[in-house]
């Protein structure tokens, strides 16, 4: 199944973008900086009918170990 990273998405056109590759099937990395919104859009995403996974992340773009983090955890789906 392949999967698709959204950075800095806990609102507006990124989340819109989530809602559009869960739609589709896909596995659906989420990630910001804030935990509380992450939680909030994936229970929105959760609604969506679909055989992808979904998961969060918190993570600091700008911060290279959070960024290998990120890459670590998505290979596991």
């Amino acid at each position: 199944m392949r999967t698709v990273v959204i950075t800095g998405m806990a609102s507006g056109l990124r989340l819109e973008m989530a809602k559009v590759f869960r739609e589709n099937n896909l596995n659906v990395v989420i990630s910001d900086l804030e935990e509380e919104k992450l939680k909030l859009a994936k229970e929105e995403l959760m609604k969506i009918e679909s055989n992808g996974k979904i998961k969060y992340f918190v993570c600091d773009v700008t911060n290279s170990r959070d960024i290998s983090k990120l890459i670590k955890s998505t290979k596991k789906l």
